[in-house]
């Protein structure tokens, strides 16, 4: 399968074995509502362009990014934001994205020609007016710098306890 995932397996041995006797133990219903929140922490990376810690992602180069559609970097059309989901089986949570580019994103890669003997592309560029136009460029490499959205970090540990806490909460009062 192409693209990129990420798997997160429960495996506190007391929580779990607390859980078990409350209520045999996590149901598929809390590790779908866990797998929920994790998506949903990741489409908050993408809005805030950051990676699973905090920092920022990589800025775009002045002449991509005089050219780019869409809302921000990595959501020119929305299709890898749109394409992170998540699988459950038994205690673990797998978020991912089937994009075939997906993982070039998340860990970086430097893309060379295959057939040819450069790549050929648009970038953004000054136009005769001052104004903005594009043109081709060709290189014989280019460089997609890291820009982590998959991870686990404290935004996706605390959306985790959350669901947690208000599983555990309905346990005991229910």
């Amino acid at each position: 399968m192409s693209g990129t995932r990420i798997g997160y397996t429960f495996d506190d041995k007391a929580f779990a074995a607390a859980v078990a006797k409350l209520s045999g133990g996590l149901s598929k219903g809390v590790m779908k509502a866990i797998g929920t929140g994790l998506v949903e922490v990741v489409n908050q990376r993408f809005e805030s362009g950051t990676e699973p810690m905090g920092a920022k992602w990589h800025p775009l180069l002045p002449a991509y990014a005089a050219i780019k559609k869409g809302p921000g970097i990595l959501r020119a059309s929305l299709m890898l934001q749109r394409s992170v989901t998540f699988s459950v089986a038994g205690n673990q949570v797998t978020i991912g994205s089937n994009r075939i580019y997906a993982a070039v994103h998340q860990f970086g890669a430097t893309i060379k020609p295959v057939r040819a003997k450069a790549l050929a592309f648009r970038l953004g560029m000054a136009g005769p007016r001052g104004g903005k136009s594009s043109g081709i460029v060709r290189a014989k490499s280019v460089t997609v710098p890291a820009r982590p959205y998959l991870g686990f970090g404290p935004k996706d540990q605390r959306s985790v306890m959350e669901t947690l806490a208000v599983f555990l909460h309905h346990e005991l009062s229910g």
